[in-house]
């Protein structure tokens, strides 16, 4: 029996340890996390104008710019079959 270690880790990685450790469940998050993190620069690099349309701050922006290439929040997370 393999034991996992997930203290540290982010909780993308601790909700699949959750999950059965599946090659297409692997496949399907690195997709995902390869989507944020595209909206997440394209998000960067909007005017002061385009984030009042959309109802954000630049600080919200910033915050979710750095946030960790696998760190998905639980709200997107349900959104994705994984």
């Amino acid at each position: 029996m393999m034991t996992y270690i997930v203290n540290g880790l982010s909780a993308s990685v601790r909700y699949l340890h959750t999950r059965p450790w599946t090659v297409a469940g692997l496949v399907r998050l690195f997709i995902a996390a390869i989507r944020i993190r595209r909206e997440r620069r394209m998000m960067a690099v909007l005017t002061s104008e385009q984030l009042d349309d959309l109802g954000l701050s630049r600080d919200q922006v910033e915050a979710e710019s750095r946030r960790g290439y696998l760190d998905i929040s639980g709200q997107r997370k349900n959104g994705l079959d994984l």
